[in-house]
């Protein structure tokens, strides 16, 4: 059976196959003239790009195109994004790629505002127009192109921040479970254990909020479900609408704020480059083994809502066996190739992970000796459960 649905929550969605060919709806309903398309240098010359691009040129709107993004989006590009926009006469701007494309036009949206200084980072104001922002994800995991938050990186300080504006959610989102199908395997499945990550780390987090607790419980059944179909055959469209499905519920769940997996991902990944969805899927089961005194019970109730056996131990394994359908490397090393993290890296990547968790209420704080043990663990490919 094929999907087609539309959602106003948070904002409008348009999940259905080749909906490319909605994009004239869209963008009449959102009021475009003339639009920035943002993405990354790997899909520059993609053919979904082109024939993006050809959709668009075929709608006889002006366009320019950005695509000098090469990882996690940073202030640098940031500043480079806003001074395009500023210059190029546009009126709206359209994402076309993964999590940090999304954060990135995100952030655009906001400080190309009047009254915004991307320089020292000060917002509009409240009463300040902005211009509409269309997400077309490539991939679906983070679920970037409906959360309020932006993650940046500043490489002339070497550290990592996340932005929170109500503001920043996209306009309009169109899904296309057809074009989430073109990424490679291995993209397909470090976004689905992004997602699961959003999930789980939420799950873990002790604060009342049953909207998120249910949304979480979601988007774990929709990853254990399709994920290892939609790894080994991307084609999959009920597996591809699965995990978009699981992608923007997972990034709802996420309101309880993201902790101590998605922190040590985003640090390991800065220092050595590698995927974050995939990079927080080989930590997840050791940062749930160390901290099992305080999330067994959580754990142990989300197996239960999902018929898994077992309590927690359970759950671990069936997490385990979702690593190797889905082609998770089982410790750091399957990420980092022939790089080995240094005992000068282990230290940076703990004090960064440490600073990035976060305020909010959480199961469990991050220390560095909490961080050093995850990490080492995760090294070995051995549990290490705390007593």
């Amino acid at each position: 059976m094929t999907i087609t649905a539309e959602w106003t929550f948070p904002t409008d969605i348009l999940l259905a196959p080749k909906s490319l060919a909605a994009l004239g709806t869209v963008f009449e309903k959102t009021g475009v003239e003339a639009i920035m398309v943002l993405t990354d240098r790997g899909l520059s010359q993609s053919p979904a790009l082109k024939k993006l691009l050809k959709r668009i040129d075929k709608l006889k709107l002006p366009f320019g195109v950005f695509s000098s993004l090469d990882g996690t989006a940073s202030r640098e590009t940031l500043e480079l994004t806003v001074r395009l926009y500023l210059s190029g006469g546009f009126n709206a701007i359209l994402a076309f790629g993964g999590g940090a494309t999304m954060d990135l036009a995100k952030m655009t949206r906001l400080f190309c505002a009047q009254g915004a200084n991307v320089k020292t980072l000060e917002v509009p104001s409240i009463y300040t127009a902005l211009p509409p922002l269309i997400a077309l994800p490539t991939l679906a995991g983070s679920g970037a192109e409906i959360s309020d938050n932006a993650y940046l990186i500043d490489n002339a300080k070497n550290t990592g921040f996340t932005f929170y504006d109500k503001r920043l959610t996209p306009t309009f989102v169109v899904a296309d479970p057809v074009l989430t199908g073109t990424a490679p395997a291995s993209f397909i499945s470090g976004a689905g254990m992004n997602a699961l990550t959003n999930a789980i780390d939420n799950w873990c987090i002790p604060t009342f909020n049953p909207v998120s607790d249910a949304l979480a419980l979601e988007t774990v059944r929709l990853i254990f479900n399709h994920l290892p179909k939609a790894v080994s055959d991307p084609s999959n469209n009920e597996a591809q609408i699965a995990l978009l499905s699981a992608s923007l519920t997972g990034a709802l769940a996420a309101k309880k704020g993201l902790k101590i997996t998605s922190a040590l991902a985003r640090s390991i990944g800065n220092r050595y480059q590698t995927h974050f969805g995939m990079t927080a899927g080989v930590l997840l089961p050791y940062v749930m083994a160390y901290n099992q005194s305080a999330i067994g019970n959580r754990i142990a109730t989300l197996a239960e809502r999902l018929n898994i056996k077992g309590g927690f131990n359970g759950f671990i394994r069936h997490l385990l066996n979702l690593q190797k359908s889905a082609n998770v490397p089982t410790k750091l090393a399957g990420l980092t190739k022939d790089q080995k993290i240094k005992a000068k890296d282990k230290a940076l990547i703990e004090s960064v992970a440490v600073e990035d968790q976060g305020s909010d209420e959480t199961a469990v704080r991050l220390t560095k000796k909490t961080a050093l043990a995850i990490l080492n663990a995760a090294i070995a490919g051995k549990m290490n459960r705390k007593k």
